[in-house]
Parts: structure tokens; C-alpha cells; sequence
């Protein structure tokens, strides 16, 4: 009876946890929470678990939204993991949609290859650079205006500032503080040029 008790606990604690996480986990939080890897192995082969990205798993029969995903991706890559480029613009509304790979930022390395998701070489955000979206962590948006400028073409950069202007969330000193606080940044000449543009004459 004792043993069917912690099993019922350990079920109810994972679905809990996986209830504030978009209906993701990771294989770690699951170890912590009580599950070895065998009995991880075997509730995948199940069906009880569906694998997102290697490390992380959907639990069923919840559906996984477009959120969870950014968040799986997060998961399998490790606590200091952040979301960042295309996949922050989506978390934030600043973004044309959700991308099919996910962008994260680690520090001080590119971490392990994953399939589906990208890892950036960009240095690592500073805390005021970061925001929970969606209960996600990931860049603020000057933050993220500015990464995009490295990967983005000027008129894709120019879409993502006029929907942070919609939504009045464009903030040029922000922008401005980002890209004086740290090395010169792939695309910030072109970065400076769009967002002149919404300078008080």
C-alpha cells in the first residue's frame, strides 16, 4: 500500500508540475521528482510521455501548444538555458510567428546539438535583459530587437520594430543601451538606421 501511495504521489506531482509548464517536463525535474530512467523509458514507450526535443517530454494526453514547445526546447538544454531571437519575438508578440526551430542563448558555450533547436554565439543576457513571456524566460525586447538584427534581413528588422511600436513596447534607449553595453554586434549599423526612424524629429 506504502508503495502504490509514492507512486500516486509522484504521478500527481508530475502532472502538476507539468500543468504550470505548458504540459512539458524534463527527463531532470522528472529524476528529481522520483523517476528513474527506466521507468522514464518506459512510460515514453508507452505512450504516457511524448518526446518534444531528447530530454524533454510531453505529458499525456495533454496537447502541447506553441508555447510549450519554446518551453521543451528550454528544458532539454539545461536551467540557464534562454529563449531568444525568432522564438522570443513570438513569446512576445513581436513576432511574424512561431518558428520551427527554437532560438536559446547559453552561457559561455554553444551546449550540446539537439535537433530543432539552434544555439547562439552571442554573449549571454544580462538579467535586465531578461523577462518571463508566457511564463517563459527569454529576452526582453530590446534584447531581442537587437539579436535579430544579427540574423535578419533590414526589412524583416524593420517589421519586428513597427510591432513593437504597435504595441508600444519599442523602447530606443533600451535598444540603444543594448548595443553600447557590450561588443560591437553583428547588424547594428542596420539596427541604427531602422530604428532612426522612430526618433522625435
Amino acid at each position: 500500500m506504502a508503495g502504490i501511495t509514492r507512486s500516486a504521489r509522484t504521478r500527481a506531482a508530475l502532472t502538476a508540475l507539468a500543468s504550470r509548464q505548458h504540459g512539458v517536463v524534463s527527463r531532470e525535474q522528472m529524476r528529481r521528482l522520483g523517476f528513474s530512467d527506466g521507468r522514464i523509458d518506459d512510460w515514453s514507450r508507452e505512450g504516457r510521455l511524448r518526446r518534444v526535443f531528447r530530454g524533454a517530454y510531453a505529458v499525456e494526453p495533454t496537447a502541447v501548444t506553441e508555447q510549450g514547445r519554446v518551453l521543451a526546447a528550454a528544458l532539454a538544454c539545461g536551467p540557464q538555458a534562454v529563449v531568444s531571437h525568432r522564438s522570443a519575438a513570438f513569446l512576445l508578440g513581436i513576432g511574424e510567428r512561431s518558428p520551427r526551430v527554437i532560438d536559446l542563448i547559453m552561457p559561455g558555450r554553444r551546449g550540446r546539438e539537439i535537433d530543432g533547436i539552434r544555439i547562439h554565439d552571442v554573449p549571454y543576457p544580462k538579467a535586465s535583459e531578461l523577462v518571463r513571456a508566457h511564463g517563459i524566460v527569454c529576452t526582453n525586447v530590446a534584447r531581442t530587437i537587437v539579436d535579430l538584427a544579427g540574423v535578419n534581413g533590414e526589412d524583416q528588422l524593420r517589421g519586428t520594430v513597427e510591432r513593437a511600436a504597435t504595441q508600444r513596447v519599442l523602447d530606443l534607449a533600451a535598444i540603444d543601451a543594448v548595443l553600447a553595453g557590450g561588443p560591437r554586434r553583428r547588424g547594428a549599423p542596420c539596427l541604427r538606421r531602422v530604428i532612426d526612424e522612430w526618433r522625435p524629429v
